[in-house]
């Protein structure tokens, strides 16, 4: 009975000693790598570090404030047009594309703004894996409110 018991101790000791010892996540696990055939290239989709606007978030906004025009009167129109892009390993935005955009009439034309805007955010600093910057699929949300 006590030979018993010893042994019961030892195996679950050394199932214990197994699971603490065991790794859960490694950092390259973030790092997502895909192929787009429509672009005939490969980018991730999630990195270590995804890539930021240069002075952040609040300047992002900023940016794209400062760059949106919409006219007004006859275009009452509002909502959020999502543009993707690749922020690539140099911090350049390429690849833009509409993701989800609004419905246009013959005043407004959110999505073709949205792309404009986009074109105005030339600062960022490239997303990294493993230490090393690589290309990144982003996305930018440009809101439109009166």
């Amino acid at each position: 009975m006590k030979n018993t018991a010893v042994i019961i101790l030892v195996i679950v000791f050394g199932q214990t000693i197994q699971v603490s010892g065991q790794t859960i996540s490694h950092a390259s696990d973030a790092c997502e790598l895909k192929y787009d055939s429509a672009l005939s290239r490969s980018y991730y989709v999630t990195a270590d570090r995804m890539p930021d606007f240069k002075g952040g978030p609040k300047a992002l906004i900023k940016a794209i404030n400062k760059n949106l025009k919409w006219p007004g009167g006859r275009c009452d129109m509002e909502g959020t047009v999502f543009v993707t892009c690749i922020i690539e390993a140099n911090g350049k935005l390429t690849n833009k594309r509409i993701l989800k955009g609004l419905l246009d009439d013959k005043y407004c034309n959110a999505d073709k703004e949205a792309l404009k805007v986009i074109d105005h955010l030339t600062t960022w600093t490239p997303g990294q894996c493993e230490g090393k910057n690589v290309p990144v699929q982003y996305v930018v949300p440009v809101r439109f409110r009166f």
